[in-house]
């Protein structure tokens, strides 16, 4: 099944991403791997927060 996160929750993995590496100043490609890692944590989440909600409905 194809889930589609909300725009919020993206916005929210990226920036928790981000901004760790903008404090420590650290190099930009450490922030691409951690906005890969917080974008797939954020997935899961959603799809986790979709299965119970049918698992409730059924």
């Amino acid at each position: 099944m194809i889930v589609r996160t909300p725009w919020w929750l993206n916005l929210i993995a990226l920036a928790a991403a981000i901004v760790p590496c903008i404090v420590l100043d650290l190099p930009w490609y450490i922030a691409a791997v951690g906005a890969l890692v917080t974008g797939t944590i954020a997935d899961q989440a959603w799809q986790a927060v979709l299965r119970r909600r049918n698992h409730g409905r059924g």
